[in-house]
């Protein structure tokens, strides 16, 4: 192995390294949360960014999930091989994400959006201008890396880091203002309805990821 490719690694390697689809991977690097070169029509992933990236959202899958994504990704080819040679079409595949996280992803994204530290603290204290800016980024980026994600226990744990930065940022706002009997809307909206969300979206994913456990697990007895 030659030096470069001890610095850098490809597209598919990387998606086995966060138990997500190569097209996520695109996805994080067009949005410039993972460092890479293209070469051609082949990218170049910086392994310290991949591993930086990695750590900070505790990414990576046990080898039962990506043997079972293995599985399933050689199940659909069989089935797919299957059409071509009867002639019949490919049935369209499911759509990895339901309404309910779509709903999710659209209301984070209007309510963090329009939440502004400015118009919630004193202009002159950067430092909690800043401190709130910086939970509202982490909480943009680890809904959006969710939202994007076809493993449905990835997703979830996303979700559940996005919504602890969102109550980062609450408690910053209750700790060092004093709205008592005057919250902000776009606070009363973080508070009432995203955190809710957030919360009733992870435990369908959980529900759902248990589910499909079990029932694997009963066919392989």
């Amino acid at each position: 192995m030659n030096k470069r490719n001890q610095k850098e690694t490809t597209v598919e390697e990387a998606s086995r390294l966060l138990a997500v689809t190569p097209r996520t991977i695109i996805n994080y690097i067009n949005t410039k949360q993972i460092e890479a070169i293209k070469v051609g029509k082949s990218w170049f992933i910086s392994m310290p960014s991949l591993e930086a990236f990695k750590q900070r959202y505790n990414l990576g899958a046990e080898p039962t999930i990506i043997e079972k994504s293995e599985q399933r990704d050689f199940q659909e080819n069989k089935i797919s091989e299957k059409h071509k040679t009867s002639g019949k079409p490919d049935q369209p595949r499911r759509k990895s994400n339901p309404v309910s996280t779509l709903r999710l992803f659209q209301m984070a994204r209007e309510t963090l959006k329009e939440t502004d530290a400015t118009e919630l603290f004193d202009k002159n204290d950067t430092a909690l201008l800043s401190k709130f800016h910086n939970l509202k980024m982490d909480a943009i980026e680890l809904i959006g890396a969710g939202f994007y994600s076809f493993d449905n226990k990835l997703k979830a744990r996303l979700y559940d880091h996005s919504r602890a930065k969102v109550g980062g940022m609450l408690s910053l706002f209750y700790f060092y203002t004093n709205h008592a009997n005057d919250i902000p809307s776009k606070i009363r909206r973080l508070e009432e309805d995203l955190m809710p969300a957030f919360s009733s979206l992870i435990r369908k994913i959980e529900i759902k990821t248990d589910r499909s456990y079990k029932k694997f697990e009963s066919k392989k007895t």
